[in-house]
């Protein structure tokens, strides 16, 4: 074989093995063969909180899961930044610093960032059941209505949606910093009741339990909101691999069995059969919010089996 011939039977073997490994790429990620330059980088920050610990590795494997189901190629990184407040969060956003971040929606939220309009809690976390100070447990088993409730003083964080929604429904409530000064204000009767999200207070039971606060057992608060995944407005990618793989999940039931191995059991615990349930209206639900879709929402005055008490305004 002349020389001519030894170099086209070398340049055909590389073309050879070129597409053989083509191949290997493509049945290893399901038919698409990806190069590293497809691969969707999702960056998420570190966090030292233990007490939300639980709730993050919810976001994300729920997170984890939908992309997986969008066929999209992804790694998450994690990059090493401190969180603190909520503008802080939207500003690491929208400048890039990171990628995606769990938020309870509010108006300015959705003009700023993009939303995944997919209650990814179901809509618990307007479910709110509150401390308060144990020796004021049998004054609270009085109260069945929001009027009643009107004599009372709650805490929120200053800068968390539901400062503002309780404020609008006429309910008397002071503002904290953080969730230290809130148990502060709350022990030292600055504030009368602070309502936690049915996903968020029993992680934080053990916490407030040192301070002589004590979850009650008698009141429940339910006001429709959300929480979505929220995204850069320009990265149109990463909306369009979440939005679809969160329907594929809720369509093949992956979603609800996620959600609920997670939040069944505090809905349980919540015992909201047991309580006088008070249902507040929010009025800064954006119209956009999908309230027509019932397989999106847990509704617990909906449910067949609730004998709650209703108080609205």
């Amino acid at each position: 074989m002349g020389k001519s011939g030894r170099y086209l039977a070398d340049f055909s073997h590389t073309i050879l093995m070129y597409f053989c490994w083509l191949l290997l790429v493509a049945l290893a990620t399901g038919g698409q063969a990806e190069t590293l330059d497809d691969t969707l980088i999702i960056r998420s920050p570190r966090t030292e909180l233990a007490e939300y610990q639980y709730i993050r590795s919810y976001s994300e494997e729920l997170l984890a899961l939908a992309l997986r189901k969008s066929g999209d190629n992804f790694e998450f990184h994690e990059v090493d930044i401190t969180l603190g407040n909520t503008g802080r969060v939207i500003r690491f956003i929208e400048q890039g610093e990171y990628d995606v971040h769990a938020f309870h929606t509010t108006p300015l939220l959705e003009n700023t960032l993009e939303p995944v309009r997919i209650p990814i809690f179901k809509g618990v976390v307007g479910l709110r059941i509150p401390f308060i100070r144990a020796e004021d447990q049998s004054v609270f088993a009085t109260i069945h209505s929001l009027p009643e409730l009107k004599n009372k003083v709650a805490v929120q964080g200053f800068d968390w949606p539901d400062l503002a929604i309780l404020s609008k429904s006429g309910l008397p409530i002071r503002a904290g910093v953080d969730l230290a000064n809130m148990r502060h204000l709350l022990a030292n009767e600055r504030a009368d009741y602070f309502p936690r999200s049915v996903v968020e207070i029993w992680q934080e039971d053990s916490l407030f339990n040192d301070d002589g606060l004590v979850v009650d057992t008698s009141l429940a608060l339910y006001y429709r909101t959300a929480c979505y995944y929220f995204v850069n407005k320009s990265n149109k990618r990463l909306k369009n691999a979440i939005r679809q793989g969160l329907e594929l999940a809720i369509a093949d039931g992956s979603f609800d069995e996620i959600f609920y191995r997670y939040f069944g059991a505090a809905l349980h615990r919540a015992n909201l059969n047991g309580r006088t349930l008070l249902e507040i209206p929010n009025a800064n639900l954006s119209e956009a919010t999908p309230l027509d879709r019932t397989e999106l929402w847990y509704v617990p005055y909906n449910r067949a089996d609730d004998r709650s008490v209703i108080g609205r305004l």
